[in-house]
């Protein structure tokens, strides 16, 4: 090839000095196209090398030459070679999620596929663009492109065109609780797979995608068994040495075991996740980072009864992060420890919750029982006063949800049972898009988040105002007013504060969708469901609001 170049150049001298002008111009036309032609082979090279890692799953390596493609070509490139590398840089930087990289390569995509009408390649610009919007919280921007795209694919019967659309519907459906529609759409996307679109340009079986949020769709409603069946099979999927893909998948059947209480088997996940985890590169260690898997391991110890394992990597993966609030010294490794000790007596709670209804006979036993303990000495007298101390504290700890420090369901839930018609205005508030909270930086700043949102909600109201953890990112709120003038003022509040919260991360920015309701002679789940309903409208309207409804 240089032999080439210099006998180019070599004639193009001497056609200098002896052509006339319009043959000259012929010549560069002749030169230009060698030039051109030398970087079609270089691209295709690049090409060739990308295509080969990602064939071994080495992607790390494939996104790296990827970005040597990027920043070698030149303005002669071809720019179908553009096109390709840029949608493996897209493709890549989704996977291991570097939203700005990602972003700027599918907007240059864009931009490129457009201008040159290259369709295949605009469809897929415009589903990561969808994606982009989603994940900003602009549902309406995501619906707008994926609408887009679909009518230009069904011009051009793009089977992947579609699949993406279908995938596209089925997160915004579940965005505002519509599980059956995504669902479906998860289905109409299913049958559309066949041998000549199964895999993806990175080599990830396409149903795998499809199963991944048909399970966590099952997830959200609680159907645990479904959401691990979803993720077993799209396991049986995924080549054996695929170990990125193998890993994400496993970590988060994992968790479903947790929550299906099934502490055995997320446990043998786990230990196979610590094998996996030692086989990937450091793009795939950025997402899933070390505390990530000491938190999960520190969940199956506490949720499979052993608390002081689960107190020391809690405290551990505390230590790591000295400027998180109220977590800053070693004592908070003692007060865990402390805790999970206590939690031993789990099995004794539902007889210490009896503790309220019967305190005055308690303290007049109590205090008879002191009376003739002090005969023995000061020493029984204390140790006995302890024991009343660690029951109410026990007590405390039924009625308290561990990470927020809020009532738990369990209390609020009691606490609203109790109330009349008419006392109380009723909220559910549920924290917009927690998911990607979690996906974006970790469960372990994703329970920061819970806590200090939580945190907040409790300062924004008054001491007369009960709040409790409802489920997962869902908060219960219950405004002891008839005034709903009032009710919505501490609402607009509790949004605002929300939104005010500053974070680790400058991108990061809370919102939170509520749903307000009072009714003078209503109570009980048909409020609840009032509220539950005026909730999942101020998500249809866009998130970051409330709604509010008189209940009649």
């Amino acid at each position: 090839m240089q032999r080439k170049i210099a006998s180019v150049l070599t004639i193009t001298l001497l056609l200098y000095l002896f052509l006339p002008l319009q043959k000259l111009e012929a010549a560069e036309t002749a030169v230009s196209y060698i030039a051109t032609e030398n970087q079609t082979d270089y691209m295709a090279n690049y090409i060739s090398e990308i295509e080969a890692k990602l064939s071994t799953f080495d992607r790390e390596a494939a996104y790296d030459i990827a970005l040597t493609a990027y920043d070698s070509w030149t303005d002669r490139t071809p720019s179908i070679d553009k096109l390709k590398i840029l949608n493996y840089l897209v493709e890549l930087e989704y996977y291991y999620w570097i939203p700005d990289a990602h972003t700027q390569h599918t907007i240059e995509m864009y931009d490129l596929a457009k201008e040159e009408a290259y369709d295949d390649y605009l469809f897929k610009a415009i589903y990561n663009l969808s994606l982009i919007k989603y994940m900003d919280y602009d549902n309406q921007g995501s619906y707008d492109l994926l609408q887009d795209m679909v009518t230009y694919g069904y011009e051009d019967d793009s089977q992947v065109t579609l699949i993406n659309y279908h995938l596209g519907m089925s997160m915004l459906h579940s965005d505002v609780s519509e599980f059956d529609k995504a669902l479906n759409s998860i289905q109409e996307a299913l049958l559309l797979i066949d041998e000549t679109n199964a895999s993806d340009l990175l080599g990830v079986p396409r149903a795998f995608e499809l199963y991944d949020y048909q399970a966590y769709y099952y997830f959200l409603q609680d159907d645990y068994i479904q959401a691990i069946e979803s993720l077993e099979t799209s396991l049986e999927l995924i080549d054996p040495d695929d170990y990125e893909t193998l890993f994400s998948v496993k970590y988060m059947l994992a968790d479903y075991h947790i929550y299906n209480d099934d502490y055995i088997e997320a446990d043998k996940l786990f230990r196979n996740l610590r094998q996996l985890y030692s086989f990937t590169g450091p793009l795939f260690k950025a997402y899933y980072t070390e505390e990530n898997l000491s938190s999960l391991e520190a969940n199956i110890a506490y949720f499979s009864g052993d608390f002081e394992h689960a107190a020391d990597l809690y405290a551990d993966l505390y230590m790591q992060k000295p400027d998180m609030e109220e977590m800053d010294t070693a004592l908070t490794a003692k007060e865990n420890l402390v805790n999970f000790e206590e939690s031993l007596f789990e099995d004794k709670l539902t007889v210490y919750q009896q503790l309220d209804a019967s305190q005055e006979a308690n303290i007049r036993i109590l205090t008879r029982a002191i009376i003739i303990i002090s005969i023995l000495g000061a020493i029984a007298v204390i140790a006995l006063l302890a024991l009343l101390w660690q029951r109410r504290r026990l007590h405390l700890l039924s009625i308290t949800d561990h990470l927020t420090k809020l009532n738990n369901r369990h209390k609020i839930m009691d606490t609203f049972d109790r109330i009349k018609p008419g006392e109380y205005c009723i909220a559910l508030l549920d924290l917009d898009h927690f998911k990607e909270i979690n996906d974006t930086y970790g469960h372990i700043y994703g329970d920061v988040v819970l806590e200090k949102v939580a945190r907040t909600i409790k300062n924004s109201l008054r001491p007369e105002d009960y709040v409790g953890r409802y489920g997962g990112e869902e908060f219960m709120i219950m405004i002891n007013t008839k005034d709903t003038d009032i009710a919505k003022d501490i609402t607009e509040r509790v949004l605002r504060n929300i939104i005010d919260l500053e974070w680790d991360y400058p991108e990061l920015h809370t919102t939170a969708s509520i749903g307000l309701v009072y009714s003078a002679t209503i109570i009980g789940d048909k409020l609840l469901h009032a509220a539950d309903e005026q909730m999942y409208l101020s998500k249809s309207k866009g998130r970051n609001q409330y709604n509010f409804k008189i209940v009649t």
